[in-house]
């Protein structure tokens, strides 16, 4: 996971968007535990205040399942896209403006949200299990179960604009690679190992 130079642009003719849309993504299956029906409120309110943004969500169960439901209830169909399991996440999430993770419980540590940031996307996400831990100060934290709270936060991103918001990625790429890349975890697991041997009583 990486930024992508012309990501964006490849994500826009996926989903036959303009080219001056704010893309909103959350890539993840549905379960009711990440409250991605949240997610779509916070998309018509950000429509309501005239700002021009696409939700995608991409995983199993979006296609036909409560994400279209609700954004057609809410009169946002057009607004809301819905991918399957995909194979070139990679390749997809370089080309947001914004990652949401609206989790109200059931976090540890999601990838989902490391991918975004490793690929320069800075991320929304509330404050359930290690999320503000993951993000740190290079994101918005916000509370579980608060729409209002979402919504202010999700605006933030967007008013900082493309560039404010490419150097808030970058800093959240630097953060990943800093603190949990794979060597990282490497590293500190066998730190551990040798701290458990040195304790450990001779044989």
């Amino acid at each position: 996971f990486q930024p992508v130079e012309d990501a964006k642009s490849k994500l826009l003719d996926l989903l036959s968007l303009p080219p001056e849309r704010s893309i909103i993504g959350h890539f993840a299956r549905f379960h009711p535990m990440k409250d991605q029906e949240r997610l779509v409120r916070a998309v018509k309110e950000l429509l309501d205040e005239g700002h021009d943004v696409q939700g995608l969500f991409v995983g199993a169960g979006h296609v036909d399942g409560a994400v279209r439901q609700i954004a057609g209830e809410l009169g946002i169909d057009s607004r809301i896209s819905t991918l399957g399991v995909r194979d070139d996440v990679a390749n997809l999430m370089p080309g947001l403006d914004v990652y949401a993770l609206p989790s109200a419980w059931g976090e540890a540590f999601p990838l989902a949200v490391g991918e975004a940031m490793a690929s320069g996307i800075p991320a929304v996400v509330t404050d359930v299990g290690d999320c503000s831990w993951l993000a740190g100060d290079t994101g918005a934290i916000v509370p579980p179960r608060d729409t209002d709270a979402l919504v202010v936060a999700l605006k933030g991103m967007l008013d900082l604009g493309e560039q404010g918001r490419r150097e808030l990625g970058l800093r959240a790429r630097q953060r990943v690679i800093e603190n949990f890349s794979l060597q990282q975890y490497v590293e500190r697991h066998t730190a551990l190992y040798e701290k458990a041997l040195a304790a450990s009583p001779p044989r």
